[in-house]
């Protein structure tokens, strides 16, 4: 790594790049302590639901007119990406129907699950 890319920065360069360095240490630190205390596939899922959390501040950073950050544009094929993922989510998530209640195959859940997205 070249450090010689870091002599030219301004003291809010400064100030930004070590904001960013102790924000990856809480959240991975975060991370850490969700882990000894939930279950690793409950964390997982909420892990799987930061790109969607990324393009919601990236698209009301847009509205804001924040200058200085580059808009993210999403077409269609990235759509259909974060319903995917928002589907899986609601699947992990959603308790499963006592087998004696309910004779809803998990094909009609899909299928129930993605006409609520829409």
């Amino acid at each position: 790594m070249n450090f010689s890319q870091f002599e030219g920065l301004s003291i809010i360069q400064w100030i930004l790049l070590i904001f960013l360095g102790i924000n990856t240490l809480i959240a991975y630190g975060s991370l850490a302590a969700a882990l000894k205390y939930i279950e690793a596939n409950k964390v997982s899922i909420i892990i799987t639901l930061n790109p969607i959390i990324t393009f919601v501040a990236m698209f009301v950073l847009d509205l804001l007119n924040v200058a200085w950050i580059d808009p993210e544009n999403i077409n269609f094929y990235g759509f259909i990406g974060a319903l995917a993922v928002l589907a899986g989510v609601i699947l992990a998530v959603r308790k499963p129907a006592s087998k004696k209640k309910s004779h809803k195959s998990s094909m009609f859940i899909f299928v129930e699950t993605w006409a609520f997205l829409l």
